[in-house]
């Protein structure tokens, strides 16, 4: 029943029966497959549903009962790990989901050889993980082994190759990447059906493409399209939708249309605080936008508490990093603003 309402979109239905499955098992002390099943299940819709650590939680006891049931290196313990990496990379945990997903890649490959589409998966997270780091040659090398472990033309080859076109970005290989974003697009209505979530995130990371090299208006269009897109996959309170439209309120402050940016950072920064149950760094990232906006319009009083909040949140999460040094200095600016337009009253 949980996985027939997952399948429909009713993501909070699934939630509660998975939950009352789990209750039920745990009830009766079963600690067999049917155990793994019902945490496999509940995991993935508390991910879907931004629960992260919760996930985190439910993926750490599915493979302490596979290793305990099958053995440390055994096949299905590599796939639970790769889940659980995952997650850990979705938390920003980096060195963590890194280890883990260096642990699955070798189960995999010793279980599967190579070629194969579960070591294409795994070498795929560690290519994302070595982007999350800052390694952006080895990513990209990462990210042409795992295209190369699956020669097989399937939806995740093509997840691959729009992956490969970020890590292409961020080493400013912009031709070569919006090749890559395109031949993505191109092949995944093979794959998904009208407005599936995995083509709106693609479409959206075009979309900063486009913004990178100038193409603001392109940006915009294409943003507003995927916004659309997710009012039929998505439920409103969900952290993708606080991303585009925080990309999409900063394009209409570059395109000197800062009041209706404004509003549509505030609608962003709602959306991202209710879409986590624990501090998240994409939090600070909106919510420090949406304070950068307040400024240009010359509203200090407004922007400080925000750069509070979101100095705060990064220093939960990624502790005392370059983005907090950012807020930071953008938060002594704001207390400047602010003294100096309260001097002038």
């Amino acid at each position: 029943m949980a996985a027939f309402a997952k399948e429909l979109g009713k993501l909070v239905d699934a939630l509660e029966y998975s939950e009352q499955a789990l209750e039920l098992l745990r009830e009766h002390k079963v600690k067999d497959a049917r155990l793994v099943m019902a945490l496999q299940v509940h995991g993935n819709i508390l991910l879907e549903t931004g629960k992260y650590e919760a996930a985190e939680k439910q993926l750490r006891e599915v493979v302490d009962l596979l290793r305990l049931e099958y053995g440390p290196r055994h096949l299905r313990v590599g796939y639970a790990l790769s889940a659980l990496g995952d997650v850990l990379q979705s938390r920003n945990k980096l060195d963590a989901a890194e280890a883990v997903q260096q642990e699955a890649l070798e189960i995999c490959r010793e279980s599967l050889g190579v070629p194969h589409v579960e070591v294409a998966s795994c070498l795929n997270s560690l290519a994302i993980i070595s982007e999350g780091k800052g390694r952006y040659e080895e990513s990209e090398r990462r990210y042409r082994e795992s295209l190369a472990a699956d020669p097989g033309v399937d939806v995740k080859h093509v997840i691959t190759r729009a992956n490969l076109a970020m890590t292409l970005m961020r080493l400013k290989k912009y031709d070569e990447a919006e090749k890559e974003y395109d031949s993505a697009l191109k092949g995944l209505p093979k794959y998904l059906p009208p407005n599936h979530p995995t083509t709106a995130m693609i479409m959206q990371n075009k979309g900063r493409l486009l913004e990178v090299t100038g193409r603001l208006a392109e940006a915009e269009e294409l943003l507003l399209t995927v916004i659309a897109m997710r009012k039929h996959s998505l439920p409103k309170v969900h952290p993708h939708q606080a991303v585009v439209r925080s990309m999409l309120g900063m394009i209409q402050h570059a395109r000197n249309r800062s009041e209706e940016g404004e509003r549509t950072l505030a609608e962003a920064a709602q959306i991202v605080r209710a879409s986590f149950q624990q501090p998240h760094f994409f939090q600070a990232i909106t919510i420090a936008n949406h304070a950068l906006v307040l400024r240009a319009l010359s509203r200090p009083a407004e922007a400080k508490p925000l750069l509070e909040e979101a100095a705060a949140i990064y220093e939960k999460t990624d502790g005392r990093t370059y983005a907090w040094a950012e807020v930071r200095t953008s938060l002594a600016v704001s207390y400047t603003h602010l003294r100096a337009h309260e001097t002038s009253l």
